[in-house]
């Protein structure tokens, strides 16, 4: 099926597995204490039989274009992250939402050291109004990451 021919709910699954993903990729480490990469993601996949180009793992990871469903696929990715396949599977459930707190919990906590130091560094050389500003730009970047 053309990815321009997806209906409303297939476009809604597709931007949820992109956020997943995406939330995954941005609070769960590497194996090696490193950030999740494509090339590790790939090996990870290849030792099992399991084939994923960089187009697809960018379209997933984007939103675009088709609606992977690959359940095999998607469950090795899950494996990889350490989380229960169905999050990446199965529809949206107490499960997902649990799993989605947890990883929005943990950037938070990422990101909130980044607000603490801009407003100690900052707070000295920059007018409250400025600071205010900057402390809802963090925010409304957090808050789109989340989308």
């Amino acid at each position: 099926m053309s990815y321009d021919k997806l209906t409303d709910e297939q476009q809604e699954q597709r931007a949820a597995l992109a956020r997943k993903l995406d939330l995954l990729c941005r609070t769960i480490m590497a194996p090696d204490g490193a950030p999740v990469t494509y090339p590790k993601i790939r090996d990870y996949l290849a030792e099992r039989y399991i084939k994923l180009s960089r187009s697809r793992w960018e379209y997933m990871r984007a939103g675009n274009k088709y609606l992977v469903d690959d359940k095999l696929l998607l469950s090795a990715i899950a494996q990889y992250f350490e989380v229960d396949p169905a999050y990446l599977i199965g529809p949206e459930s107490e499960l997902t939402e649990t799993i989605d707190a947890a990883l929005r919990f943990t950037l938070a906590e990422r990101t909130s050291p980044v607000k603490l130091h801009a407003a100690r560094t900052l707070g000295q050389d920059v007018s409250p109004e400025h600071l205010r500003r900057l402390t809802a730009l963090l925010e409304e970047i957090e808050a789109e990451r989340n989308r």
